[in-house]
């Protein structure tokens, strides 16, 4: 049990932990007498994987997103136990660059069914926050029905009525889903001379900075922020470095975090133009494809297939024709391997020196290019 890494931040002397098992009231676990074994105990068996089983867990477990990325576990699941007693709380996690991030959302099995629809029918917010509520298996089945339409739409292009739809048609929903609450700055007086790149030194250093919304000559800007580190622990951060006085391109910039209206609002913006560079790159992706798909079309068969040429693997050297030529109006002919000596009027794969000519090592002695040579320059 030492290996649980909660376990291990409270103790890891046997001794301690056997005589904290020993004082559980839900006595599910048994210590030996000589406090160095436990089992689970025999007056609660685990319970058999029946459907049933299965079907009462799925009524007992939800899913909730909207918490603070800094959310411990202990929180939340104090948080929960408000509605009930809690048997399990799991904290999805993304991997980023080798790490772990808590994602905002969790899953969670309460102990009885009345006390999952007391939380499923709550509108209390989690420290000032909304929280997205469903049943783990109503997440599961949304999320199917997302990627079912994502694939059914991947091949076709839509026209401008479509993808004018297609964006405008975010519910609050959709917004509560992918929202990261907290994490968007709005500043305002930046200078004419401010830049991306200026904005973002400055608050990069305290937090993870995952796009700025500026125009070059604007006077304000919105920075969205990513990972643990919450928009408003990065301003206070940034204000406390600066003491108090905020400086970008040497004017002073006022902010705040968004809430409440003006947040959903923005994070509507954002989710519309996500999904219109979406559609684009969709698009871009048809019509290359469908510039490649053409008779004889390079790399895709055609007739002979290798090169698209009448005759195979042979129309890929045809464009070398040229190199071993001579040169024309005068100009002096490229080397071709013809040799001064007793081998003049013989190309490079009749010579004796075939071996160390420069021609032929270009070619890798292919059976095939020399063939074309032959028929074409051999006397």
């Amino acid at each position: 049990m030492i290996k649980f890494n909660r376990l291990k931040v409270l103790s890891e002397d046997f001794k301690i932990i056997a005589s904290a098992l020993k004082k559980s009231k839900n006595l599910l676990i048994e210590v030996s007498a000589d406090g160095l074994k436990i089992r689970r105990s025999s007056a609660k068996p685990l319970p058999e994987n029946t459907q049933e089983r299965r079907e009462d867990m799925k009524s007992r477990s939800v899913y909730a997103k909207g918490f603070p990325l800094d959310a411990t576990l202990d929180e939340i699941k104090a948080y929960l136990s408000t509605y009930g007693p809690v048997e399990m709380v799991q904290m999805r996690r993304s991997i980023s660059e080798g790490e772990k991030n808590f994602k905002g959302s969790i899953f969670a099995l309460f102990g009885k069914k009345e006390d999952t629809q007391k939380f499923l029918d709550s509108t209390e917010p989690y420290k000032g926050q909304e929280l997205l509520r469903l049943l783990k298996e109503a997440y599961f089945k949304s999320k199917e029905v997302t990627r079912k339409d994502r694939k059914a739409d991947g091949g076709k292009k839509k026209s401008e009525e479509t993808k004018e739809d297609h964006t405008n048609n975010i519910t609050d929903d959709d917004i509560k889903e992918k929202m990261e609450r907290g994490m968007i700055l709005h500043l305002n007086g930046f200078a004419a001379d401010a830049t991306r790149e200026s904005i973002k030194e400055v608050f990069d250093q305290y937090g993870t900075v995952a796009w700025i919304d500026f125009v070059k000559g604007d006077s304000e800007a919105w920075v969205r922020l990513t990972g643990e580190a919450s928009a408003q622990t990065v301003l206070d951060k940034a204000l406390e470095a600066a003491q108090g006085k905020l400086l970008v391109n040497d004017a002073e910039i006022k902010g705040n975090v968004l809430e409440g209206d003006d947040e959903v609002a923005h994070w509507k913006k954002l989710l519309q133009v996500q999904a219109e560079v979406r559609e684009r790159k969709k698009q871009g992706r048809g019509d290359r494809r469908g510039q490649s798909s053409g008779r004889g079309h390079r790399g895709h068969g055609g007739r002979g297939r290798r090169g698209g040429g009448r005759g195979g693997g042979r129309g890929r050297f045809q464009n070398k024709k040229t190199r071993l030529e001579s040169g024309s109006d005068g100009e002096e002919a490229p080397d071709n391997g013809m040799a001064d000596d007793d081998t003049a009027g013989k190309c490079a794969f009749c010579s004796p020196n075939k071996d160390s000519n420069p021609a032929l090592l270009l070619t890798g002695h292919n059976s095939a290019a020399t063939e074309i040579v032959r028929n074409n320059f051999c006397a």
